[in-house]
């Protein structure tokens, strides 16, 4: 039976909620050995308890999700970057401009996630997905170098990848005119995701 661990962060940026985190939260799957983890949106943070939480749990496969306000699809994101450079704090206060996450020679990691399956199996069921080529240079790029990055350097078995939700509509009542996705729509991609693996 397959090992997968789900992760969704906390609100950020003076949001209530954060969709990663709504979506995945109540998800239960039979057929899987699941772990759920709720992160901060704090650089280099959200790393070491998502690799504390890898060591421990041994999973086949950790597939991180974050929030990407503005989008109106999934967005499966192919390439992490060595490289922090966020106009907007954390939520503890930091700020990296133009900082590598780990120095090292490595200036990048490819997901090991199937996404063009992933992709795929979502237009089959008519959800609308699109392979990106990085995850930004956000928090969420910065845990997916580091997630891959320990993988790699540890020569683990692990698949993983990162995953951008658009908003749902509790995070855009008050937000004129911004898309967003059904809660339910976005629970039923989880597991379509879920069951691609």
């Amino acid at each position: 039976m397959k090992k997968i661990i789900l992760t969704g962060f906390e609100p950020f940026r003076n949001e209530k909620v954060n969709v990663s985190w709504e979506t995945i939260k109540d998800y239960e799957n039979s057929d899987i050995i699941l772990k759920k983890i709720l992160l901060p949106v704090v650089f280099k943070k959200a790393s070491s308890i998502l690799i504390e939480e890898i060591n421990k749990f041994n999973p086949d496969y950790v597939v991180m999700f974050g929030e990407a306000g503005g989008r109106n699809t999934i967005t499966l994101e192919k390439i992490a970057l060595n490289y922090m450079d966020a106009s907007i704090e954390d939520n503890e206060g930091n700020k990296f401009l133009g900082k590598k996450s780990e120095e090292i020679e490595q200036n990048a990691y490819f997901t090991s996630l199937p996404l063009e399956k992933i992709e795929q199996d979502l237009k089959d069921n008519r959800i609308p997905s699109y392979i990106s080529k990085h995850a930004g240079t956000y928090v969420c790029n910065n845990i997916m170098f580091d997630i891959l990055n320990h993988i790699n350097q540890n020569n683990l078995s692990v698949k993983a990848g990162f995953i951008h939700l658009p908003y749902y509509e509790e995070n855009v009542f008050d937000k004129k005119l911004s898309p967003f996705l059904p809660l339910e729509y976005l629970k039923k991609a989880l597991n379509i995701i879920v069951n691609s693996l």
